[in-house]
């Protein structure tokens, strides 16, 4: 999800500098000190800019990121509404809006901001039109809405799928970090959330395919690693979860609730239908992390749970 924000946050500034040609000198300048990450310089030269002309949308568009980056929430959505007041048909404005919103936990107003937008989106941007779904989706699933997420993160992929290698090069020159391949992390978080809503949907054998996929591009991410485990376990393919777990090492099985509960269920099972020893001892050693790291109330279920069943 924060890695969708951040794009569309980039989108608006990409947005300005592809019609930087349009723009007066004056606020070219306004978007250089935003990238310059010069506040005060930002900001004064953005209200000066204005004075002279409060009826132009992309100045309040501009306003609006520069208090978003500086973490003014209510001048942020103030400018932007302003924008979109002034100028209802951008869609760019919609998703930084619903961006904001975010923060705040109005998930109903993101819902909508981002519907309108992806009805206002001219496609011309496949990458963009791609982010705004997945942003979309990322917001259902967080409601547990988890079909029409899956929905809007396969429109998603379908429209990353469309870009070429060049476009994504371009796309990834322009970010501002310029640390990391955009395209590979835009995927990763896609096959995460597929993945996550099947599990959610206890859909198991669809959900393999795109565990699989999610771990495969993110080996050292330990919800990766957990969700192909849990997979696994569900499908009975507990060779595999265990497998998978071990392969992150004993002091990380150690440290992690769900890899100590994942590789003690998945030895257990193993014993239940093998009734090997060995299984059991291993199922012994790492439910004593289990117990240990767990913490929340859903966590402490699971452990008295799996404990009940023992004592059977």
């Amino acid at each position: 999800m924060l890695r969708i924000m951040k794009f569309c946050v980039l989108f608006l500034l990409i947005f300005f500098a592809e019609i930087s040609n349009c723009l007066s000198f004056d606020i070219r300048q306004c978007i250089q000190y935003i990238q310059e990450r010069d506040e005060v310089k930002s900001m004064n030269c953005i209200d000066e800019m204005i004075k002279k002309s409060n009826k132009d949308d992309r100045l309040y568009a501009l306003k609006s990121a520069i208090c978003a980056s500086h973490n003014n929430q209510s001048c942020a959505i103030d400018s932007i509404n302003k924008a979109i007041e002034a100028n209802p048909k951008n869609f760019y404005y919609y998703v930084n809006r619903a961006t904001l919103y975010l923060y705040t936990d109005k998930y109903n107003q993101v819902l909508a901001d981002l519907s309108t937008a992806i009805n206002l989106d001219d496609k011309k941007n496949k990458i963009f039109s791609g982010s705004i779904l997945a942003q979309r989706a990322g917001i259902y699933q967080k409601l547990k809405m988890y079909k029409n997420a899956n929905i809007d993160y396969f429109a998603a992929m379908n429209e990353f799928n469309k870009v070429d290698k060049k476009e994504w090069d371009e796309f990834n020159s322009k970010n501002i970090n310029n640390k990391e391949d955009m395209a590979n992390g835009l995927f990763v978080d896609l096959y995460g959330g597929i993945c996550i809503c099947y599990i959610e949907l206890k859909e198991f054998s669809q959900a393999l395919n795109y565990c699989q996929k999610y771990e495969k591009m993110a080996p050292s991410n330990l919800t990766a690693k957990n969700n192909l485990a849990s997979v696994y376990i569900e499908l009975k393919k507990y060779h595999e979860a265990i497998s998978t777990i071990e392969k992150i090492g004993n002091l990380s099985i150690e440290a992690d609730f769900l890899l100590s509960y994942n590789i003690s269920l998945a030895n257990y099972r193993l014993y239940l239908e093998t009734k090997n020893s060995v299984y059991m001892d291993k199922f012994q050693k790492y439910f004593v992390y289990a117990k240990k790291n767990a913490k929340t109330k859903e966590e402490k279920s699971h452990v008295e749970t799996l404990s009940k069943e023992l004592k059977k």
